[in-house]
């Protein structure tokens, strides 16, 4: 008689087998998404947008676009960041959905590594004018910790697309080998 276990993924029942977790390879990569789009909209939830603080908000406001969301990134990057990505949801996604996918810009198809730099600072090219996470990169492409606020950026270009972004705001390889420590 065989040993049945419980799929992690949808709860039917399979015959056990050492290291299996779910009864089929689709199984397993809903399962995985599905954990993966609920991180993004956990994350996406949580993070404030920013606003210039009362002391800065009249210098501000003689920016152009641009210029607002330059002293945005600028300011609120941490010690040691060379880079930054910008990420979002889906336009017309509510932000209360329950499972929310986030894209990230540049990605590997628009620009190599895809990472804007801060310095000389580079605009963020984006599919669309909204809301955007904010992540920081050091030298050799580590993400400086989780993104902590959002930025509206007002511009875009016609030529990106929302899903030719990246899943992951995290680099898959550094992009300077012997930065690394």
């Amino acid at each position: 008689m065989k040993n049945f276990v419980k799929c992690n993924g949808c709860g039917k029942l399979f015959p056990a087998k050492v290291g299996k977790k779910f009864h089929s390879i689709d199984c397993a990569q809903d399962f995985y998404r599905r954990e993966k789009d609920a991180q993004s909209a956990s994350l996406w939830a949580a993070l404030p947008t920013f606003e210039f603080p009362e002391e800065a908000a009249a210098e501000a406001a003689k920016l152009d676009e641009a210029g607002r969301v330059r002293a945005a990134i600028k300011t609120r990057a941490p010690a040691g960041a060379v880079f930054y990505r910008v990420g979002c949801p889906k336009p017309d996604v509510t932000v209360d959905a329950e499972l929310l996918k986030l894209r990230w810009f540049p990605s590997r198809t628009q620009r190599s590594p895809p990472l804007f730099p801060l310095d000389p600072y580079d605009d963020p090219a984006v599919p669309y004018p909204g809301l955007y996470a904010v992540a920081y990169f050091e030298r050799a492409g580590q993400i400086i910790g989780e993104p902590v606020f959002k930025v509206e950026i007002p511009f875009w270009q016609r030529l990106h697309r929302w899903h030719h972004g990246d899943l992951s705001f995290v680099l898959k390889t550094l992009i300077y080998e012997k930065d690394r420590k």
